[in-house]
């Protein structure tokens, strides 16, 4: 089994105008070094929209985060996960979790 590098913190973004179709990206990243159960995870957010993200657990092939209340696991077949959206100032937002693996 594969063993992840970086966990990345994404805050995807772009203008809710349908003639533009550019997306940005506000990535945090964290190696496993980085981690520790519970604590929680500081992040970039241009949107300044979403919530806490904690560590819950962490091993060599997955992360358990939670926001909110519900915990979202990250591993190698689900290596990119929404964790929530919103909008602001006619910019749509996204949030995801994603997991790095080395090739």
């Amino acid at each position: 089994m594969k063993k992840w590098s970086h966990l990345h913190i994404d805050v995807d973004y772009c203008s809710s105008d349908p003639g533009i179709r550019n997306w940005f990206c506000d990535r945090t990243s964290f190696t496993p070094e980085d981690l520790q159960p519970g604590m929680a995870l500081s992040y970039e957010d241009s949107g300044g929209l979403f919530d806490r993200i904690s560590v819950v657990a962490f091993d060599d092939q997955k992360v358990v985060l939670r926001y909110g209340n519900t915990d979202y696991t990250v591993h190698e077949d689900k290596t990119v996960v929404k964790m929530d959206e919103g909008g602001r100032n006619y910019t749509n937002f996204l949030l995801h979790a994603v997991l790095e693996f080395p090739e």
